[in-house]
């Protein structure tokens, strides 16, 4: 994996997306849970083939459903991010590998 960019806003995330087409994107989900939904959201309808990894302010079922619901791939919370997140990146990165044909 290389990273290609990084953004604190909707625009620069959106115009990060359009220009480098990536096939994932980590972003965090805290309390201003509207706008982390929207940005979800955004980057689905822009490039819908990208996998989107959302690392959770709070292990709660209420965030990762409404982050699911809006077109996240993965949920993490960043609690459990020592646990989970070596995991969830291994199954990425076999989901995305040259192999892999995507849409």
């Amino acid at each position: 994996m290389a990273l290609v960019g990084v953004a604190s806003t909707l625009e620069e995330t959106l115009a990060l997306c359009r220009s480098r087409c990536p096939d994932l994107v980590v972003a965090g989900l805290g309390p201003a849970l509207s706008h982390g939904l929207q940005t979800i959201r955004e980057i689905k309808e822009c490039q819908p083939q990208t996998l989107i990894l959302v690392l959770l302010d709070m292990d709660d079922e209420h965030y990762r459903e409404a982050a699911r619901q809006q077109g996240a791939t993965y949920c993490v919370a960043k609690t459990a991010v020592a646990r989970q997140l070596a995991s969830t990146l291994e199954v990425v990165r076999r989901e995305v590998s040259p192999s892999t044909e995507r849409a």
